[in-house]
């Protein structure tokens, strides 16, 4: 049932503690709730990744959470969605939008081919089972160019990520 104005007003005006926050991301389950949400400016800037001294934190996003589950029920408005958001390295951001992605029907998921490609050029990326994930959900629904285009990306993001040096045999 899709939430009135005044039920999403009061919604967010409860939201102003963190815990609240991600209570409500955390158990919301209707999908009418996604459209109301982003017009109230949710859902468009993720939390970038936190350095401190050698250290780098991936804080969870909630919102990005409820859209990966709203995904199947929603997945054109959420694609639009994950188009217009703000760019972040924050890979638990990204493994909840890849997981969007994957839920969707590939022919609208394919849209994000884009947006996957810099998702695979993060430098902090631990996604590549997902991302393979991606690329074979788009396959199977004749999405070959783009399936092809994030494996290119992959490909070529990785031999400078390698630590090691595979030694040949004598």
């Amino acid at each position: 049932k899709k939430p009135t104005p005044e039920q999403v007003d009061k919604a967010v005006a409860l939201l102003v503690y963190y815990e609240h926050y991600r209570g409500f991301f955390d158990r919301l389950e209707n999908p009418e709730w996604v459209e109301p949400l982003w017009e109230r400016g949710f859902f468009r800037q993720p939390p970038h990744p936190i350095r401190e001294e050698e250290r780098v934190h991936f804080p969870p996003w909630p919102e990005a959470k409820y859209l990966a589950r709203m995904a199947k029920h929603k997945p054109e408005l959420v694609a639009r969605i994950i188009l217009e958001m703000e760019d972040t390295e924050n890979v638990a951001v990204l493994e909840d939008l890849v997981d969007a992605a994957l839920a969707m029907p590939p022919d609208i998921s394919a849209r994000l081919v884009g947006k996957a490609k810099k998702w695979a050029e993060v430098p902090y990326f631990s996604l590549p089972e997902k991302i393979g994930k991606l690329m074979a959900h788009w396959a199977r629904g004749n999405k070959v160019q783009e399936a092809m285009g994030l494996a290119q990306t992959l490909l070529d993001v990785f031999p400078e990520e390698r630590e090691f040096e595979i030694e040949e045999p004598f």
